[in-house]
């Protein structure tokens, strides 16, 4: 999962969910980063239990 890259359906501030290979997920921002926007995408830094530790994503990356 670390790695993979998603779009988020809410804002991030820093908690929220995220769509990552068709499934929802809770999701937190890194330490550091700001909030981001409903439609951000967001790359898989870090996994805990059902939660995803996420970043802001490459806008130029189609991968999402």
């Amino acid at each position: 999962m670390v790695g993979a890259r998603g779009i988020a359906k809410e804002r991030l501030a820093p908690l929220g969910y995220v769509q990552v290979r068709g499934e929802l997920w809770k999701a937190e921002l890194m330490e550091g980063s700001l909030p981001l926007e409903k439609g951000g995408r967001v790359r898989v830094e870090g996994v805990r239990g059902l939660r995803l530790f996420v970043q802001p994503g490459d806008e130029e990356d189609e991968n999402y």
